[in-house]
């Protein structure tokens, strides 16, 4: 079977397995293998596959193809290690199934340096240059930087960094799983490419145990070109970065042998997964705790500090919405239009945040959330993201208690700047929760529920609260209304039996 090694725009050391007959390239997506790039054409080029035999011929492309740097104007036979390039695409030929060298070996999971011997690395002579001694000053640094890192990714770059110096490497990659490597490499590399065997790297990650190819050149399955690795170096090494005994990416290094003391090494480097992995652990632990403080804070702003605390962990992981039964609530400042017109700036500014401020205080007081504030108007929502029981009877008592607090705030404004607030409430199904980025996160609801409560503050004259018959049936008794009647509301073909919301009954 041959397969070829592809890497380009979106790919990275792709393997793809050729089948018998033809497979066809190119931008188009009627291609079997779809490539990306300003120099692809839509069909570029083809593979033949017959037996033991693989052939590549250009498709008539505005930019060609090339074998081995050399311009192909004929169907051409490749081998194994041949390299193809197809516009920003490279892409490398080899034919699986030859086994490694004997010079492979598994080192031991448990790396025989002890976290002891790291943590007293601090003692030992700087000027010593034993690499066994090297290699604890090493771990000791990265023990360091596990309580100082600003991030994961901050963390894997200088372990990288790390290991490129301590092993006097040609290449470092680390890499967790599904993330973007880490990549320190000496010496020029085609872009987009991963300067990796991804033979060695797959049987690091199936065996959770740290490999070495002590001697490249006599490796069978590297004596090619086709490996990345044939730059002219001698050693491979691998190891696991595990977290509670699962296998969560990779160190993989290659280097010159340029010295006998290859095993310490390798000690050295599978005892530093094994501290990177801890070290990874924390990291996540501190990023998602950080994570759900800038959560909380944000939930706040809607749901108030005490019911924000409890949802944390619900929307930690990203935006989702439910369908909720709620009462939603719009207030909106009668009269504020005019009044922007003849204030200054700053006394609308003042207005609005005092507004806000009292709004909010209200609505959280009664168990609601604050949905948005829109220029002069607020929304709210009970019953959602939680279920009190008494959601419409609290929204009223609510609305009574928002429309006094402005009447309050009111009286220690000036007489010609002063105006009144209007309510309408509806209840109904809504689709409740969060939406938006981490930068834009909102909590908000939706539906034909929100839309007529919007409808309904329009109905209401200045000081008034206008309530659908929907909320005082889900409210129950205790609250003293008056009924306004049928309205047709705007953008409804039926129209709406709506009343006034006057107050609530005093206990004999």
């Amino acid at each position: 079977m041959w397969q070829i090694v592809l890497n380009g725009p979106g790919y990275l050391d792709t393997p793809y397995e050729l089948p018998e007959g033809e497979t066809m390239l190119g931008r188009g997506d009627d291609n079997q293998i779809v490539l990306a790039g300003q120099l692809v054409s839509r069909r570029h080029a083809r593979f033949f596959v017959r037996g033991d035999e693989l052939v590549v011929e250009d498709a008539g492309s505005r930019n060609g193809t090339t074998v081995n740097g050399v311009v192909i104007d004929r169907p051409m036979p490749l081998g194994e290690g041949d390299v193809i390039q197809f516009g920003e695409n490279r892409v490398v030929v080899r034919k699986p199934g030859a086994r490694e060298g004997e010079r492979t070996v598994l080192v031991r999971r448990e790396p025989s340096i002890s976290l002891e011997q790291i943590r007293q690395a601090r003692a030992l002579d700087a000027l010593d240059k034993r690499p066994e001694v090297a290699a604890l000053v090493l771990l000791y640094q990265v023990s360091e930087r596990l309580a100082s890192a600003a991030s994961l990714a901050g963390f894997l770059e200088e372990l990288a960094e790390l290991v490129l110096d301590m092993a006097r490497a040609r290449t470092v990659v680390v890499q967790l799983r599904d993330d973007a490597p880490v990549v320190r490499h000496r010496g020029g590399l085609v872009e987009g490419e991963l300067p990796i065997s991804r033979s060695v790297v797959d049987e690091c990650m199936r065996s959770g145990a740290a490999l070495c190819v002590e001697d490249v050149a006599s490796d069978a399955r590297f004596s090619t070109s086709e490996s990345v690795l044939h730059y002219g170096l001698s050693q491979v090494i691998c190891a696991p970065l595990l977290r509670a005994g699962e296998v969560e990416g990779y160190i993989y290094v290659t280097r010159q042998a340029d010295d006998a003391a290859l095993q310490p090494l390798v000690d050295a480097i599978a005892a530093l997964a094994h501290l990177a992995g801890a070290g990874i652990e924390q990291q996540r632990l501190r990023e998602r705790a950080a994570g759900e403080e800038q959560l909380r804070l944000r939930l706040a702003r809607f749901l108030g500090a005490n019911l924000a605390a409890d949802l944390v962990r619900d929307f930690a992981e990203g935006p989702h919405m439910e369908e909720r039964e709620a009462t939603l609530i719009f207030a909106d400042i009668s009269g504020f239009t005019q009044l922007t017109e003849r204030l200054p700036a700053a006394r609308v500014v003042a207005l609005l945040d005092e507004f806000y401020k009292r709004m909010a205080r209200v609505v959280f007081a009664f168990g609601g959330t604050v949905d948005k504030f829109i220029g002069d108007a607020v929304m709210a929502i009970f019953g959602a993201p939680r279920s009190r029981g008494d959601d419409a009877a609290r929204a009223l008592r609510a609305a009574l208690a928002m429309r006094a607090d402005f009447a309050a705030m009111m009286e220690s404004w000036p007489e010609d700047e002063r105006c009144r607030l209007k309510i309408g409430i509806n209840t109904g199904r809504v689709l409740a929760g969060t939406v938006g980025g981490d930068e834009r996160l909102e909590y908000t609801a939706v539906g034909d529920a929100v839309n007529v409560a919007s409808r309904l503050v329009g109905e209401a004259c200045p000081g008034q609260i206008v309530v659908g018959e929907a909320t005082l049936a889900a409210a129950g008794p205790g609250f003293v209304t008056c009924d306004l009647g049928l309205r047709q509301l705007r953008g409804r073909t039926c129209a709406v039996r709506v009343l006034e919301l006057v107050g609530e009954e005093r206990a004999a």
